[in-house]
Protein backbone atom coordinates (compact mmCIF):
# COMPACT_ATOMS: atom_id res chain seq x y z
CA UNK A 1 0.00 0.00 0.00
CA UNK A 2 0.95 3.54 -1.10
CA UNK A 3 2.18 5.80 2.11
CA UNK A 4 -1.01 8.57 0.02
CA UNK A 5 -3.00 5.70 0.65
CA UNK A 6 -2.18 4.23 4.45
CA UNK A 7 -2.45 8.24 4.67
CA UNK A 8 -6.16 8.73 3.45
CA UNK A 9 -7.12 5.58 5.47
CA UNK A 10 -5.83 6.39 8.65
CA UNK A 11 -7.44 10.15 8.02
CA UNK A 12 -10.81 8.61 8.07
CA UNK A 13 -9.53 6.30 11.23
CA UNK A 14 -8.70 9.24 13.28
CA UNK A 15 -11.76 11.38 12.38
CA UNK A 16 -14.41 8.36 13.67
CA UNK A 17 -11.65 7.31 16.50
CA UNK A 18 -11.98 10.90 17.86
CA UNK A 19 -15.26 10.63 18.88
CA UNK A 20 -17.09 12.21 16.09
CA UNK A 21 -21.31 11.72 16.60
CA UNK A 22 -23.22 12.84 14.04
CA UNK A 23 -26.96 13.61 14.93
CA UNK A 24 -29.96 13.59 12.68
CA UNK A 25 -30.27 17.35 11.42
CA UNK A 26 -26.91 18.54 11.12
CA UNK A 27 -26.29 21.62 8.53
CA UNK A 28 -26.71 20.37 5.45
CA UNK A 29 -23.01 19.86 3.80
CA UNK A 30 -21.98 21.61 0.74
CA UNK A 31 -19.67 19.42 -0.45
CA UNK A 32 -18.01 16.36 0.71
CA UNK A 33 -14.08 15.53 0.73
CA UNK A 34 -12.90 12.03 0.86
CA UNK A 35 -12.39 12.34 4.61
CA UNK A 36 -15.96 12.59 4.82
CA UNK A 37 -16.24 9.14 3.28
CA UNK A 38 -17.32 7.25 6.03
CA UNK A 39 -20.99 8.90 6.93
CA UNK A 40 -22.04 7.48 3.52
CA UNK A 41 -20.81 4.64 3.26
CA UNK A 42 -21.36 3.03 6.79
CA UNK A 43 -24.76 2.49 8.54
CA UNK A 44 -24.97 4.37 12.43
CA UNK A 45 -26.11 3.06 15.02
CA UNK A 46 -28.24 4.93 17.66
CA UNK A 47 -27.40 4.33 21.37
CA UNK A 48 -30.41 2.55 22.08
CA UNK A 49 -29.87 -0.20 19.02
CA UNK A 50 -32.30 1.41 16.62
CA UNK A 51 -30.72 3.02 12.85
CA UNK A 52 -29.65 6.40 13.11
CA UNK A 53 -33.29 7.59 11.68
CA UNK A 54 -33.65 10.53 14.14
CA UNK A 55 -31.74 12.93 16.07
CA UNK A 56 -29.20 10.67 18.22
CA UNK A 57 -25.44 10.35 18.91
CA UNK A 58 -24.54 8.07 16.41
CA UNK A 59 -21.79 5.66 15.64
CA UNK A 60 -20.44 3.82 12.51
CA UNK A 61 -21.58 0.24 12.94
CA UNK A 62 -18.55 -2.78 13.13
CA UNK A 63 -18.70 -6.16 11.73
CA UNK A 64 -19.79 -8.98 13.87
CA UNK A 65 -23.42 -8.66 16.21
CA UNK A 66 -25.37 -6.02 14.47
CA UNK A 67 -28.44 -4.54 16.99
CA UNK A 68 -30.65 -4.52 13.81
CA UNK A 69 -30.59 -6.02 9.95
CA UNK A 70 -31.35 -4.00 6.79
CA UNK A 71 -33.26 -6.01 4.71
CA UNK A 72 -34.34 -5.56 0.87
CA UNK A 73 -37.86 -4.92 0.59
CA UNK A 74 -37.77 -8.11 -1.29
CA UNK A 75 -37.27 -9.39 1.79
CA UNK A 76 -34.90 -11.56 0.09
CA UNK A 77 -31.72 -10.15 1.21
CA UNK A 78 -29.69 -8.50 4.01
CA UNK A 79 -27.30 -6.31 3.92
CA UNK A 80 -24.77 -4.80 6.60
CA UNK A 81 -22.51 -1.61 5.47
CA UNK A 82 -19.91 -1.71 8.08
CA UNK A 83 -16.69 -0.14 8.99
CA UNK A 84 -13.66 -2.36 8.71
CA UNK A 85 -10.83 -2.41 11.17
CA UNK A 86 -8.23 -1.37 8.48
CA UNK A 87 -10.86 1.56 7.33
CA UNK A 88 -11.91 0.05 4.70
CA UNK A 89 -15.75 -0.62 4.49
CA UNK A 90 -18.08 -3.67 3.49
CA UNK A 91 -21.27 -3.94 2.75
CA UNK A 92 -22.57 -7.71 2.32
CA UNK A 93 -24.82 -9.04 0.51
CA UNK A 94 -27.01 -11.97 2.67
CA UNK A 95 -28.93 -14.19 0.56
CA UNK A 96 -31.51 -16.86 1.90
CA UNK A 97 -33.41 -19.32 -0.03
CA UNK A 98 -34.61 -22.83 0.59
CA UNK A 99 -30.57 -23.62 0.38
CA UNK A 100 -29.27 -20.40 1.88
CA UNK A 101 -29.89 -18.95 5.85
CA UNK A 102 -29.29 -15.61 6.93
CA UNK A 103 -26.65 -14.52 8.96
CA UNK A 104 -24.36 -17.56 7.62
CA UNK A 105 -22.17 -17.27 4.97
CA UNK A 106 -23.02 -19.33 1.96
CA UNK A 107 -21.64 -19.56 -1.23
CA UNK A 108 -24.00 -17.26 -2.88
CA UNK A 109 -23.55 -14.59 -0.01
CA UNK A 110 -21.19 -11.60 -1.01
CA UNK A 111 -20.97 -8.36 -1.29
CA UNK A 112 -19.11 -5.04 -1.86
CA UNK A 113 -15.11 -3.84 -0.25
CA UNK A 114 -14.63 0.10 -0.66
CA UNK A 115 -11.85 2.12 -0.31
CA UNK A 116 -10.75 5.78 0.08
CA UNK A 117 -7.03 7.68 -1.35
CA UNK A 118 -5.91 9.86 -3.83
CA UNK A 119 -8.13 8.40 -6.44
CA UNK A 120 -11.58 8.61 -4.69
CA UNK A 121 -13.65 6.38 -3.24
CA UNK A 122 -14.04 2.75 -5.34
CA UNK A 123 -14.99 -0.53 -5.01
CA UNK A 124 -12.23 -2.63 -4.87
CA UNK A 125 -13.99 -6.10 -4.58
CA UNK A 126 -17.15 -7.50 -5.21
CA UNK A 127 -18.88 -11.18 -5.03
CA UNK A 128 -22.87 -11.73 -5.81
CA UNK A 129 -23.87 -14.82 -7.09
CA UNK A 130 -23.74 -14.11 -10.70
CA UNK A 131 -20.25 -13.05 -10.81
CA UNK A 132 -18.67 -14.60 -7.79
CA UNK A 133 -15.79 -12.76 -6.60
CA UNK A 134 -13.97 -9.81 -8.71
CA UNK A 135 -11.55 -7.60 -8.19
CA UNK A 136 -11.52 -4.23 -9.85
CA UNK A 137 -8.67 -2.75 -10.97
CA UNK A 138 -8.12 0.61 -12.10
CA UNK A 139 -5.48 1.65 -13.81
CA UNK A 140 -2.66 2.20 -11.03
CA UNK A 141 -2.80 -1.44 -10.83
CA UNK A 142 -1.75 -2.96 -8.56
CA UNK A 143 -1.44 0.59 -6.16
CA UNK A 144 -5.40 0.89 -5.44
CA UNK A 145 -8.16 2.31 -7.33
CA UNK A 146 -10.83 0.20 -8.31
CA UNK A 147 -14.54 0.86 -9.72
CA UNK A 148 -14.69 4.36 -8.97
CA UNK A 149 -18.30 5.84 -6.78
CA UNK A 150 -16.99 9.32 -6.53
CA UNK A 151 -14.58 12.35 -5.59
CA UNK A 152 -14.61 15.76 -3.51
CA UNK A 153 -17.69 16.58 -4.84
CA UNK A 154 -19.86 19.96 -4.68
CA UNK A 155 -23.66 20.05 -3.60
CA UNK A 156 -26.29 19.75 -6.64
CA UNK A 157 -24.02 19.29 -9.53
CA UNK A 158 -23.03 16.58 -11.52
CA UNK A 159 -19.40 15.72 -11.39
CA UNK A 160 -17.92 13.67 -14.71
CA UNK A 161 -15.17 11.23 -15.11
CA UNK A 162 -14.10 8.84 -17.82
CA UNK A 163 -13.07 6.02 -15.81
CA UNK A 164 -10.54 3.24 -17.00
CA UNK A 165 -11.64 -0.31 -15.01
CA UNK A 166 -11.00 -3.84 -15.43
CA UNK A 167 -11.83 -7.10 -13.54
CA UNK A 168 -9.44 -9.77 -12.27
CA UNK A 169 -9.68 -12.84 -10.13
CA UNK A 170 -6.69 -12.14 -8.12
CA UNK A 171 -6.06 -8.57 -5.81
CA UNK A 172 -2.35 -8.39 -7.58
CA UNK A 173 -3.32 -9.47 -10.80
CA UNK A 174 -3.05 -6.55 -12.97
CA UNK A 175 -4.97 -6.69 -16.66
CA UNK A 176 -3.79 -6.47 -20.04
CA UNK A 177 -7.10 -4.69 -21.30
CA UNK A 178 -9.14 -1.48 -19.94
CA UNK A 179 -12.95 -1.15 -20.20
CA UNK A 180 -13.97 2.49 -20.34
CA UNK A 181 -16.67 3.74 -18.24
CA UNK A 182 -18.61 7.38 -18.33
CA UNK A 183 -18.90 7.83 -14.16
CA UNK A 184 -20.73 10.75 -12.69
CA UNK A 185 -21.89 11.46 -9.09
CA UNK A 186 -23.70 14.73 -7.08
CA UNK A 187 -24.42 15.68 -3.20
CA UNK A 188 -28.20 16.20 -3.08
CA UNK A 189 -31.26 16.18 0.05
CA UNK A 190 -32.84 13.14 -1.05
CA UNK A 191 -36.22 11.85 0.79
CA UNK A 192 -36.01 7.88 1.70
CA UNK A 193 -39.30 6.14 2.69
CA UNK A 194 -38.53 2.93 5.16
CA UNK A 195 -40.62 0.70 7.16
CA UNK A 196 -39.85 -1.77 10.07
CA UNK A 197 -40.84 -5.30 11.27
CA UNK A 198 -42.83 -3.91 13.67
CA UNK A 199 -44.76 -1.70 11.85
CA UNK A 200 -43.17 1.49 11.81
CA UNK A 201 -43.25 3.33 8.31
CA UNK A 202 -41.80 6.85 7.59
CA UNK A 203 -39.86 9.21 5.57
CA UNK A 204 -36.76 10.97 6.59
CA UNK A 205 -34.45 13.26 4.05
CA UNK A 206 -30.86 13.02 4.16
CA UNK A 207 -27.64 14.01 2.11
CA UNK A 208 -27.23 11.77 -0.43
CA UNK A 209 -24.69 10.97 -2.62
CA UNK A 210 -25.68 9.85 -6.04
CA UNK A 211 -23.38 7.51 -8.18
CA UNK A 212 -23.69 6.44 -11.92
CA UNK A 213 -21.50 3.92 -13.42
CA UNK A 214 -21.92 3.54 -17.47
CA UNK A 215 -21.85 0.58 -19.22
CA UNK A 216 -19.27 2.69 -21.88
CA UNK A 217 -16.78 5.73 -22.55
CA UNK A 218 -19.72 7.83 -23.63
CA UNK A 219 -23.39 8.37 -21.10
CA UNK A 220 -25.50 8.62 -24.79
CA UNK A 221 -24.17 5.37 -26.52
CA UNK A 222 -23.49 3.21 -23.03
CA UNK A 223 -25.79 -0.35 -23.30
CA UNK A 224 -26.26 0.08 -19.32
CA UNK A 225 -25.38 1.88 -16.17
CA UNK A 226 -25.61 0.86 -12.39
CA UNK A 227 -26.40 3.74 -9.91
CA UNK A 228 -26.13 3.75 -6.45
CA UNK A 229 -27.38 6.09 -3.58
CA UNK A 230 -25.20 6.37 -0.58
CA UNK A 231 -27.30 8.52 2.31
CA UNK A 232 -25.40 10.04 5.45
CA UNK A 233 -25.31 8.00 8.46
CA UNK A 234 -27.63 5.15 6.91
CA UNK A 235 -24.53 3.88 4.03
CA UNK A 236 -25.41 2.45 0.77
CA UNK A 237 -29.35 2.49 0.86
CA UNK A 238 -30.42 1.43 -2.93
CA UNK A 239 -29.00 0.00 -5.93
CA UNK A 240 -30.09 0.64 -9.18
CA UNK A 241 -29.47 -1.42 -12.76
CA UNK A 242 -30.89 0.59 -15.98
CA UNK A 243 -30.63 -0.47 -19.51
CA UNK A 244 -30.73 1.88 -22.83
CA UNK A 245 -33.58 0.49 -25.25
CA UNK A 246 -31.73 -0.35 -28.76
CA UNK A 247 -28.54 -0.83 -27.04
CA UNK A 248 -29.16 -3.52 -24.20
CA UNK A 249 -28.17 -7.05 -25.22
CA UNK A 250 -30.22 -7.92 -22.55
CA UNK A 251 -34.15 -9.56 -23.16
CA UNK A 252 -37.42 -8.45 -22.75
CA UNK A 253 -36.68 -5.02 -21.17
CA UNK A 254 -40.69 -4.06 -20.49
CA UNK A 255 -41.18 -7.35 -18.66
CA UNK A 256 -37.87 -7.03 -16.44
CA UNK A 257 -39.11 -3.45 -15.47
CA UNK A 258 -42.51 -4.08 -14.95
CA UNK A 259 -41.40 -7.21 -12.33
CA UNK A 260 -38.86 -4.89 -10.83
CA UNK A 261 -41.81 -2.36 -10.07
CA UNK A 262 -43.28 -4.97 -8.30
CA UNK A 263 -40.71 -5.48 -5.45
CA UNK A 264 -38.83 -1.88 -5.22
CA UNK A 265 -40.40 1.15 -4.37
CA UNK A 266 -39.76 4.52 -6.80
CA UNK A 267 -36.71 6.11 -6.14
CA UNK A 268 -35.94 9.83 -6.16
CA UNK A 269 -33.65 9.84 -9.15
CA UNK A 270 -35.42 10.05 -12.23
CA UNK A 271 -34.34 7.44 -15.37
CA UNK A 272 -31.42 9.16 -17.08
CA UNK A 273 -33.17 9.46 -20.57
CA UNK A 274 -36.56 8.45 -22.06
CA UNK A 275 -34.86 5.29 -23.90
CA UNK A 276 -33.55 4.19 -20.29
CA UNK A 277 -35.37 1.04 -18.30
CA UNK A 278 -34.28 0.40 -14.58
CA UNK A 279 -34.48 -3.60 -14.69
CA UNK A 280 -33.25 -4.41 -11.40
CA UNK A 281 -33.25 -3.01 -7.80
CA UNK A 282 -32.13 -3.06 -4.16
CA UNK A 283 -33.75 -1.02 -1.44
CA UNK A 284 -32.27 -1.69 1.88
CA UNK A 285 -34.25 0.58 3.94
CA UNK A 286 -36.83 -2.58 5.89
CA UNK A 287 -35.47 -2.76 8.96
CA UNK A 288 -35.50 -5.84 10.93
CA UNK A 289 -35.46 -4.75 14.65
CA UNK A 290 -33.92 -8.25 16.14
CA UNK A 291 -30.26 -8.73 16.40
CA UNK A 292 -28.32 -10.78 13.91
CA UNK A 293 -24.52 -11.17 12.91
CA UNK A 294 -23.22 -9.94 9.89
CA UNK A 295 -21.53 -12.33 7.80
CA UNK A 296 -18.10 -12.39 7.47
CA UNK A 297 -16.87 -11.11 4.39
CA UNK A 298 -14.74 -10.87 2.55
Amino acid sequence: MSAQVTKALLLILALLGCGVMLGANPPPPSSTTLSDAARYLVQHNCPDGRPALSDCAATPARPGPQPYRRVDWSGAQISDAVLMPDGTVVQTFDFASSFEAFDVRDPGDGGDAIRVGPWGVAIYLTQDPGGGRQYMQGVDCPAGGGWLLWRDTPRGNWMEAEVQVAITRAADECPQRWNWSATRWRLADMAWSWRDNRGGTGEVTRATIVSEHYGGRYRETADHMERFFFAERLGKVRWERWEQRGRSTRGDLDAMAAQTATRCPAGPEPAPGPTWLRVDCRHWLSFDLRPGQSIPWP
